[in-house]
């Protein structure tokens, strides 16, 4: 089971002490009490990778292009597991987004004025299909040995055609 939120903060404290204290509260929500989850997302950069995220999708309903496109460069380059942390980290939005319409969740630092956006841009039925369909693509597009950058393309193209209709 998950650690509670102080022996968590300690564990983190522990596994990344170079962070500053904003970062490991983030690191910590993230990894959603594991701590050998926070020591992978830690060791990948993931804390960067979330602000862009969250950086692009703040733009909605117009995704906000240079980030976009910047991000999708760079994970073009980047290794497997850093797209499975970017597929993991959007997908963890994507069910916050979902589950917080309905029960309180643990809340990651800072998120709470995102998810309120993105639950009034993007109808809430529109993001379980895109739950799904990023699965989905990360799947085939691992299976298949697809281009990186055009599945994260694709992926906010498809999240910015779901808060336009």
């Amino acid at each position: 089971r998950a650690l509670d939120a102080e022996p968590m903060r300690q564990a983190v404290a522990h596994l990344a002490p170079d962070l500053d204290e904003t970062q490991r509260d983030l690191l910590s929500a993230l990894a959603e009490g594991a701590p050998g989850r926070a020591l992978e997302l830690a060791e990948t950069g993931a804390l960067d990778l979330y602000r862009d995220i969250a950086g692009v999708l703040k733009g909605l309903p117009r995704l906000n292009a240079p980030g976009l496109f910047a991000l999708a460069e760079k994970l073009s380059r980047a290794s497997v597991d850093r797209l499975a942390v970017f597929v993991s980290l959007l997908a963890q939005i994507e069910e916050r987004v979902l589950r917080g319409a309905y029960t309180a969740l643990p809340p990651v630092p800072g998120e709470d004025s995102l998810l309120n956006h993105l639950r009034t841009t993007v109808p809430l039925e529109s993001w379980s299909r895109l739950w799904d369909e990023l699965r989905l693509q990360a799947i085939r597009a691992d299976a298949l040995n697809l281009d990186k950058k055009q599945l994260v393309l694709n992926t906010f193209f498809a999240i910015e055609a779901a808060a336009r209709r």
